[in-house]
């Protein structure tokens, strides 16, 4: 106590999944179906130990402390197909000292974390015309702006039964990673819209900055990725024709299109990105209880293996006589889902997919091949 106020030193109650638990993968489902009340249900919040990270920022371009630094820490994600977080809770901002360039993290539970350091683009310094020379549109400008001057830094740190301190941040400059544009059995000058292509890098943080994105590929299949801040990344690519996918990614021969690719102040290398012509097919037809057309209604097709990799999953409209197509699908397994009622991208979480995984339809996938299927509409609940 301290005169009449109780002071808590490091309360901390992180977010409690019902019925009180602090891992998502084992909460309950509480499932309310129209015009019903649940009743009684009851949360135990838990307040675990928590600890303190302490550290500091350095920014070797200047030589001093960062006036503006930005700190924090997210929990890290696994580099599975689940996407589960390994540690739980929200993310959680630094106490920084400008002056000393030291930050301390108050109420932190134990668990696996991503320390990020970062400062803004200074809109007082020139422009860097060599990138903002590349920019196509407006917003590709301003992004390249702002983008411009910033430095990031990012580590992998864990919280156990103690304090951490001593951590340091080192800011860097964006990285730049060349990058080749291949299309599987086809010279890259028979290859129409090349300039459609893009190619995304979706950070796995929570709380990251946006992805990044190629601005474009020359007429030799080649670009760079610019101001590329260090951190773990998803590669997401879309090709310039519908009838083609996305084959392969590599970095320096690695596969880094099936598991996160983790960009240090280290990496160098170049980012090879593969489309295949050879994308399969599903075309079919929709209908209800009584063998009727449905018209009008979104079919989901979502992979069996991959569901971390949001761009398998498709969606097509049927059309008045309850027809519907997928073009340039990966090979691989999948599984059909319409319903009647569903609320929009729902059919990304895992548990109402496979609440109604027993009214799907299963269809595999082959190159260059196309597959029938008649599906049947899921009602909706009454």
């Amino acid at each position: 106590t301290s005169g009449n106020q109780n002071v808590f030193a490091d309360r901390n109650f992180p977010p409690t999944y019902y019925p009180g638990t602090l891992d998502p993968s084992r909460a309950s489902i509480l499932d309310l179906q129209p015009g019903t009340e649940l009743s009684a249900v009851d949360f135990v919040l838990a307040q675990p130990a928590t600890f303190r990270i302490r550290g500091r920022v350095v920014d070797p371009t200047t030589g001093k402390h960062p006036q503006n630094a930005s700190v924090s820490i997210s929990p890290r994600q696994e580099a599975g197909a689940t996407g589960i977080v390994v540690a739980t809770g929200m993310a959680s901002s630094a106490t920084y000292n400008n002056a000393t360039g030291t930050f301390e993290i108050r109420s932190v539970i134990p668990g696996l974390y991503w320390l990020r350091a970062s400062i803004s683009t200074d809109l007082n310094q020139p422009i860097n015309l060599n990138v903002a020379g590349t920019a196509r549109t407006a917003m590709e400008l301003v992004e390249s702006v702002l983008l411009g001057n910033s430095r990031s830094a990012q580590i992998p740190i864990e919280v156990g039964n103690s304090d951490v301190e001593g951590a340091t941040l080192t800011l860097t400059p964006g990285l730049s990673i060349p990058m080749y544009v291949q299309f599987e059995g086809q010279q890259l000058s028979s290859i129409t819209g090349l300039d459609r292509v893009r190619v995304n890098l979706r950070p796995t943080t929570p709380g990251a900055p946006a992805p990044y994105q190629a601005l474009s590929f020359n007429a030799e299949g080649t670009t760079t990725l610019t101001n590329v801040s260090p951190g773990e990344y998803r590669v997401q690519a879309s090709p310039p024709s519908t009838d083609m996918y996305l084959k392969e990614v590599l970095f320096d021969r690695q596969d880094v299109l099936n598991r996160p690719w983790e960009i240090t102040n280290e990496t160098s290398g170049a980012l090879t990105v593969i489309f295949s012509n050879k994308g399969g097919q599903i075309e079919g037809n929709l209908v209800d209880t009584l063998s009727q057309p449905v018209r009008g209604t979104q079919v989901v097709l979502v992979p069996d293996q991959g569901r971390d990799r949001p761009e398998l999953y498709k969606t097509a409209s049927t059309d008045q006589n309850g027809r519907f197509i997928f073009r340039g699908l990966a090979p691989g397994g999948y599984r059909l889902y319409a319903w009647e009622v569903i609320e929009a991208n729902s059919w990304y979480d895992r548990d109402v997919l496979a609440e109604h995984e027993s009214r799907s339809t299963p269809v595999r996938v082959k190159e260059s091949t196309t597959e029938t299927v008649e599906l049947k509409v899921i009602p909706a609940p009454k």
